[in-house]
């Protein structure tokens, strides 16, 4: 499958092509006018095409990863409708979970030894922590698309991947991207399981690879961390019941790494949990401002701040925020403008507000009610769809991003496997084909262009995010606005 490095998203690699060959693709088709730069280098994927049996096995794994994701995700909409997949026998949902396990595993273990793109990045900002070199962590010139430009804390915490050493410290990173991903599908199973009956464990695991495959694809490729983001805002909900603290500081260290979880925090705030938001923004400035500044003195601290929102501040000029891999509501909204002649920057202010707006409405009037009010499913219910909205506002949301919608994805496919309901399954089939099965590899480049400049990826999600807000709306309407009292 393609995917797009978060640190040269210009360049695409194409997973089966020849072991280590590193296609660099022509602009897309002349919908849009986009510039390219023409120092677009990256030294890790510079290896002299070989025909080693490490690399003809790796070829094998990338090209069974497309066929066999391809074909059983294309059979998946009627699988749930029949009730094939979630009520499969045990022997079957285990041989078919166990495949996919193994095609994932082979798919990173492909990517640590031929991409891992952003890895490089993060490897050269702990190395310089660690030789104490921080006056140059963050590259101001920025030239060309890439270079560090997360926050100082991010840097010092990788900093023992670093020491490990190249090879080490990729495997080590690796492992822990599995992790955060099985930890995600252990909470997706649980979320599910509070809602309705999902039939077969391994059946129901099985799906949720099978929807969530490409966007775990593109985590793996360019070793981008927002699955570990994600892996940390979930660990934050599931103990604050217990600790208000320990929940205060997964969610710090998740927006110290970047700032986007704030989205998240946003939730804590409706659930009125204002010790652990309180404690939240404490310690996020501690990481991110303090700790340098304890470490390096005032003034050095102060500008490392200062340089990290300096190349922040450019990096729209690498990537421009209608980019057509960007498949959320403010670059959806952007490319829609351009192709009916209207004002871009209009239409991204305006989808932000109306957005924003009918969010507000949405959470408004339980906000308004006493905590103790919200039953603990309906608690858990806006939090799936809190996690939903990071990749529906961020403006630079890579493919895989789409993790966050993985919860969500879950408690779809369960319940329209226990009720039937054909408006979910409608909806899946949308999020299947507009989604899963619109990537390069499948459908071809210009095509997968021309259906992402217009948005299909973002409708199919969109409509996966109405299905589950229609039924929460339908499953506890007195807690929303225009919503009937259930006496």
């Amino acid at each position: 499958m393609e995917g797009f490095p978060s640190g040269q998203r210009d360049q695409t690699v194409n997973l089966t092509a020849l072991p280590s060959k590193v296609r660099i693709l022509p602009p897309p088709p002349s919908i849009i006018s986009i510039t390219y730069s023409s120092n677009l280098e990256i030294q890790k994927s510079q290896i002299t095409p070989s025909w080693s049996f490490r690399g003809l096995f790796e070829k094998k794994i990338d090209t069974g990863f497309s066929l066999v994701t391809t074909a059983l995700t294309r059979g998946m909409p009627l699988g749930l409708e029949k009730g094939y997949l979630l009520e499969m026998k045990p022997i079957f949902a285990k041989g078919l979970f166990i495949l996919l396990l193994l095609v994932l595993v082979g798919a990173g273990v492909s990517h640590v030894t031929k991409h891992f793109i952003d890895y490089p990045v993060y490897e050269t900002a702990a190395l310089k922590v660690l030789k104490g070199d921080v006056s140059n962590l963050y590259d101001l010139k920025r030239n060309i698309p890439g270079g560090y430009y997360y926050p100082y804390f991010f840097a010092l915490a990788f900093s023992p991947f670093a020491a490990m050493g190249n090879v080490l410290g990729k495997w080590s990173f690796l492992v822990l991207f599995f992790c955060c991903y099985a930890f995600v599908l252990a909470f997706s199973l649980k979320m599910a399981k509070s809602f309705s009956s999902i039939g077969s464990i391994y059946g129901f695991l099985s799906v949720l690879i099978l929807l969530s495959t490409y966007s775990f694809n593109d985590a793996l490729m360019n070793a981008n961390i927002g699955l570990i983001l994600l892996a940390l805002c979930i660990a934050a909900y599931k103990v604050s019941d217990r600790s208000w603290f320990l929940a205060s500081l997964f969610m710090a260290v998740a927006i110290s790494f970047k700032i986007y979880p704030v989205i998240v925090l946003c939730y804590f705030v409706w659930r009125k949990d204002w010790k652990l938001v309180l404690m939240t923004c404490l310690l996020t400035c501690g990481l991110m401002y303090g700790l340098p500044i304890l470490i390096y003195g005032f003034n050095r601290g102060v500008e490392l701040a200062s340089n990290q929102y300096f190349v922040l501040s450019h990096f729209g000029n690498h990537w421009p925020y209608d980019s057509h891999v960007f498949q959320n509501i403010p670059a959806t909204a952007m490319r829609l403008a351009e192709l009916v002649h209207l004002n871009k920057s209009k239409a991204f202010d305006l989808s932000f507000g109306l957005s924003g707006i009918l969010i507000l409405a949405f959470f408004c009037k339980s906000f308004l009610t006493r905590r103790t009010e919200n039953a603990k499913g309906f608690q858990d219910r806006m939090f799936v769809i809190s996690l939903a909205l990071v990749p529906m506002f961020v403006p630079v949301s890579w493919y895989n991003m789409g993790l966050f919608y993985l919860p969500l994805l879950g408690c779809v496919v369960a319940e329209s496997f226990e009720k039937k309901e054909r408006f979910n399954t409608i909806c899946l089939t949308a999020y299947v084909l507009f989604y899963c099965l619109c990537t390069p590899d499948i459908i071809g480049r210009p095509l997968n262009y021309w259906l992402a400049f217009r948005g299909f990826p973002f409708w199919g999600v969109f409509l996966i995010a109405l299905a589950f807000g229609r039924q929460t709306w339908l499953n506890y309407q007195e807690k929303f606005i225009l919503g009937k009292t259930i006496t």
